[in-house]
């Protein structure tokens, strides 16, 4: 047989499928119609061809104003998706219907081949869920917020930028690092760990958002390719797969351990893990078998830290930009500052009823600034209609937090930074102006814990900004374009820092700011 007959036989094989394929999509179409959905899908793949794999946001944002709706529907190898772009629709299908959409969608790659089946944020309401949640309610929850340790690590890293200014990352990196490695093991750690655990936590986190996206790996859409023996040429499937479970590893057990025998030894700090384990020797913690709670306190441990570290200090650095740009808003939180907080001491918690500027500033950062464009994906546990249009079980949804954080009608002029947008003109919040947290931290039973949110870094590190210029200078912004994603700063320039008498820092929040992007 010829090659012309293999591709005459080949075509008349695809055409007989693609027949097949849309009998049945007829026969067993739902009664309700589906969303919309934007142009270009083909039978069998879907919307495969049209999928955005950067700037989603904007993507979809565009599709949505395309065709007017709010709510976007695409099917990718039989994989289904909802992109949500309205606010109000979010809040009413996750959170008003949230037991039907507080699934999370499972990724052959990440979970089955690399063993990231643990996290607490990506994980259904199943039993190991609920046990992390109690965990973390019960030692990490408000009741129990560890504010003494945040201000001391804070402060801490006050006098070593006024030594040196110019190595922003180099002292803020470690502050939030050993915030939360504190918080969470209590691990007495030195430079050289430090460095360590970073590099771990990074790791970790790139290891977890690579094996989960839908695009990056073609097993996430055709599970059967995870059958493929390890031994086929070109195929490097089962190696990235290996050294992200050696990844996975590390985190849940290397600091784990080192926490067991710094507690051994009478060196640890309280933590999460000294509470659990104390529980556990004292008999008081859940009455659960102790094999089954240590496995639960590695997983949550590995979660804050990993997890938290990188969020935290994405925030914290999206604040200093925000000050590298907006000078004005700069001056006038220095101002606040300097007229609520009296000479001779640092602004703590408690100060913050009596700095609306400043926590306006904090939340108009949130808003320009999210960490993540779409947030960690939901997952529809059963059929749903909403306004007239079907929403399939397994449905996979993605909130567009970055779209409603652009909402005209929410925030107009949703281009400009202008934190006065969340101030009466008395100066005070205005409760009436949608606060950006409740889309930065999530929908429904999905909620955030925020409990290590940047607000409270952000305030004790501004301290005193002072808005010094020099002459012909002028502040660097061309490289500072976001992607979606999380932002990590490799270098910060500050131009003055001095100490102003012997308790209160003041230092300038940089006056030049470059930022790259992990690709």
């Amino acid at each position: 047989m010829t090659s012309e007959h293999h591709i005459q036989l080949a075509l008349l094989l695809y055409g007989f499928v693609v027949v097949v394929f849309l009998f049945l999509r007829y026969r067993l179409r739902p009664s309700h119609p589906l969303p919309p959905s934007p142009p270009g899908s083909f039978p069998l793949i879907g919307h495969m061809l049209i999928l955005p794999h950067k700037d989603e946001w904007i993507t979809y944002r565009q599709w949505g104003a395309d065709l007017d709706t709010g709510i976007l529907y695409m099917n990718v190898l039989g994989k289904k998706f909802l992109v949500i772009n309205d606010f109000e629709v979010a809040k009413q299908l996750l959170d008003c219907r949230s037991s039907r959409y507080s699934g999370r969608p499972s990724f052959v790659m990440a979970n089955e081949l690399m063993g990231w089946d643990w996290p607490m944020p990506t994980l259904s309401c199943n039993q190991k869920w609920k046990n992390q949640r109690r965990m973390f309610a019960k030692h990490l929850g408000p009741a129990s917020f560890h504010q003494p340790r945040i201000l001391e690590f804070v402060r801490a890293t006050l006098p070593r930028l006024v030594r040196d200014p110019d190595g922003l990352e180099s002292h803020f990196k470690p502050m939030v690092a050993g915030i939360i490695f504190s918080l969470a093991y209590g691990i007495q750690t030195g430079e050289a760990s430090v460095d360590a655990n970073i590099n771990l936590a990074q790791d970790a986190l790139e290891c977890f958002l690579d094996a989960s996206n839908p695009g990056k790996h073609l097993v996430n859409m055709i599970p059967a390719l995870k059958h493929l023996p390890e031994w086929l040429p070109g195929s490097s499937l089962h190696r990235v797969a290996r050294q992200g479970r050696e990844t996975m590893y590390r985190l849940l057990h290397v600091p784990f351990r080192q926490a067991q025998k710094e507690i051994a030894e009478g060196i640890a700090r309280p933590s999460l893990v000294s509470k659990v384990l104390d529980g556990i020797q004292d008999g008081s913690t859940y009455g659960d078998p102790a094999e089954e709670t240590i496995q639960t306190l590695k997983e949550l441990a590995a979660v804050l830290f990993s997890a938290g570290f990188d969020t935290t200090y994405a925030s914290i650095a999206h604040f200093f930009r925000a000050m590298a740009q907006y000078p004005d808003v700069q001056r006038k939180v220095q101002e606040e500052l300097s007229a609520v907080i009296e000479p001779g001491r640092l602004p703590g918690f408690a100060d913050e009823p009596r700095l609306p500027y400043l926590v306006a500033t904090i939340k108009e950062v949130t808003r320009c600034y999210p960490v993540s464009s779409t947030g960690i994906p939901h997952m529809c546990t059963d059929d749903d209609v909403f306004e007239g249009y079907i929403i399939p079980k397994h449905t996979v949804i993605l909130p567009n937090l970055r779209m409603m954080m652009a909402d005209p009608i929410a925030y107009p002029d949703p281009e400009q930074f202008r934190p006065e947008r969340f101030l009466l003109p008395s100066g005070q919040l205005n409760p009436h102006v949608r606060d950006p947290y409740s889309i930065a931290f999530g929908f429904g039973k999905r909620l955030s814990n925020g409990t290590l949110n940047a607000v409270h870094h952000c305030s004790d590190c501004i301290v005193v900004v002072r808005n010094e210029k020099p002459e012909n200078f002028k502040v660097i912004t061309d490289d500072l374009k976001q992607k979606s994603g999380s932002e990590r700063l490799h270098h910060f320039a500050a131009l003055t820092a001095k100490r102003t008498d012997p308790v209160l820092v003041s230092f300038s929040v940089l006056l030049c700011m470059r930022s790259t992007l992990d690709e």
